[in-house]
């Protein structure tokens, strides 16, 4: 029995462009094979609405660099730094609960899946560089993202800045 046919998402990625992208190979690293890399990576985005439109911006930073605890030589790259902006578009039906819901998880996953695509291909001859930007769960950065901007909300509403 033949699956069903995919049923297109009411959101779309419309485009995108790299934005910045800078990396600086490690000389040092001296890992090969399996052997464990030990960086940090972090992550951070917004979602901008455009105005009159069912457009949103949605910029995403990419980081990586070196643990501190783990010295020069265990990571391959001394610094990575990668924006990808994406224009996502929401079909016009879509509720507005749905699209505060949808949009951070989706349009991040999108982007960072492009990112690791573009990541790959340049530092794709370095050993170990291939698990830079690993498959995650982006589960608790979009919580942290969630409670940053419920607390920046809460001090403009209380006339802070």
């Amino acid at each position: 029995m033949p699956l069903p046919k995919p049923k297109v998402s009411p959101l779309q990625l419309e485009g995108h462009r790299v934005v910045r992208l800078l990396y600086e190979l490690n000389p040092e690293f001296s890992g090969s094979g399996d052997k464990e890399i030990d960086y940090s990576l972090s992550v951070d985005f917004e979602v901008l609405k455009a105005e009159g439109a069912p457009l949103f911006q949605v910029p995403l930073v990419l980081k990586v660099k070196p643990a501190r605890v783990a010295g020069p030589s265990a990571c391959p790259v001394r610094r990575l730094e990668i924006q990808v902006d994406g224009l996502f578009r929401f079909d016009d039906e879509v509720a507005e609960q749905a699209v505060h819901t949808l949009m951070p998880a989706n349009a991040v996953a999108i982007l960072y899946s492009l990112a690791r695509g573009l990541v790959s291909g340049l530092v794709a001859g370095q050993p170990g560089a291939h698990r830079l930007l690993p498959t995650v769960d982006l589960t608790n950065v979009l919580r942290a993202k969630q409670v940053q901007m419920t607390k920046r909300l809460e001090k403009e509403s209380a006339g802070e800045k």
